[in-house]
């Protein structure tokens, strides 16, 4: 399976992955840091920009929070109703780069079943200097 492999799910699906999976690393990251984290979420297709959210996780937003950018792909699997997805982000501007934090990686899958939209995280990782996409 290759990027031939990818796809754009409803909007519904890439709303649930952000709920319950990028949401919560971004919390996370605010709590450890004391930054508020924000950034535009772009869903990307096969190389090409199909979709773009803002993601604010603060709960308290500011105009002076880390903004960052988040690519989020879809990859299709032998099972129709189950799909992979990453998320990296990239934050250049935090002060917390001065720690060698860059941002972080999410891989999942999603699972197409009554009763809904199941969304599992199997790896996060906190990125250190690594200021470029590495995609799949």
């Amino acid at each position: 399976m290759g990027a031939s492999d990818e796809f754009v799910p409803e909007v519904a699906v890439i709303e649930e992955v952000i709920k319950c999976s990028v949401l919560p690393i971004v919390w996370r990251c605010e709590d450890e840091m004391g930054e508020s984290l924000r950034a535009t979420l772009d869903v990307y297709c096969s190389g090409v920009k199909v979709l773009s959210i803002l993601v604010d996780g603060s709960l308290t937003p500011s105009d002076n929070g880390g903004g960052g950018a988040m690519r989020l792909l879809f990859r299709r699997t032998h099972a129709p109703n189950r799909h992979r997805f990453k998320v990296e982000a990239i934050y250049p501007n935090l002060e917390a780069c001065a720690t060698g934090f860059s941002g972080f990686e999410v891989d999942g899958d999603v699972k197409l079943e009554e009763p809904g939209i199941q969304v599992r995280t199997k790896s996060e990782i906190f990125r250190h200097n690594v200021w470029e996409w590495q995609g799949w």
